[in-house]
Parts: structure tokens; C-alpha cells; sequence
């Protein structure tokens, strides 16, 4: 069985390395052969990447306010509503239910003999 996730993970990991091998070659050539001149393709790549860049921060500020505000209501929550607590059986209760289960167990190995 070891050998078999073994021999997964090193196709995934040769598959992966394969395709950022090819997405580089094929970001090369393009460059290439782009119908623009270098410095145009350069100032373009360099807008794209700060709005990347800008994109991603944005996403990342939003989710991280939308975790850290939902982790805040969760605490308030858990600060306003106490754990509920198990009720207890009195203790005529249990002392009825121990005789039970010796009378049953009693009544059992008699049956058995």
C-alpha cells in the first residue's frame, strides 16, 4: 500500500513540475513572439501584476475580516450562553436502576445454569 501512494506522489509531483514547466515555456514564447515591442509587453506585465497584487490584498483584507468577525461572534456567543449542563438523576434514581441491573443479572445467570 505504501509503495502504491509513493509511486502517486511522485507522478503528481512529476505532473505539477510538468505543467509549471510548460506554463513557463509557454509564457516565454509568447513573449517571443508578441506583436508589441519588449518595453510595451514589459509595462503591461507590470500593470497587471500591481493590479494583481492590488486584487489579492483586497481579497485577502476581506476574508480576513470576515473570519476574524465571524471567530468575534462565535466568542460572544460562547461568553453570553453558558454550557448547558447534564441534568442529574436523583439519587433514589440510581441506587433503583443499580438494583435493576443486579436483579437482571441475577435473574440471567439463573437462567443460564
Amino acid at each position: 500500500m505504501a509503495n502504491i501512494f509513493a509511486q502517486n506522489a511522485k507522478n503528481n509531483s512529476n505532473a505539477a513540475f510538468a505543467l509549471v514547466a510548460g506554463l513557463a515555456v509557454g509564457a516565454v514564447l509568447g513573449v517571443l513572439f508578441a506583436p508589441k515591442s519588449g518595453s510595451d509587453v514589459r509595462k503591461g506585465v507590470s500593470n497587471k501584476a500591481k493590479d494583481f497584487g492590488g486584487s489579492a490584498r483586497d481579497l485577502f483584507a476581506s476574508l480576513r475580516s470576515k473570519i476574524t468577525g465571524e471567530y468575534e461572534e462565535a466568542e460572544q456567543l460562547v461568553e453570553e450562553q453558558p454550557a448547558p449542563r447534564p441534568a442529574k438523576k436523583p439519587k433514589s434514581d440510581i441506587k433503583e436502576l443499580i438494583h435493576e441491573a443486579h436483579v437482571n443479572g441475577v435473574h440471567t445467570e439463573q437462567s443460564v445454569n
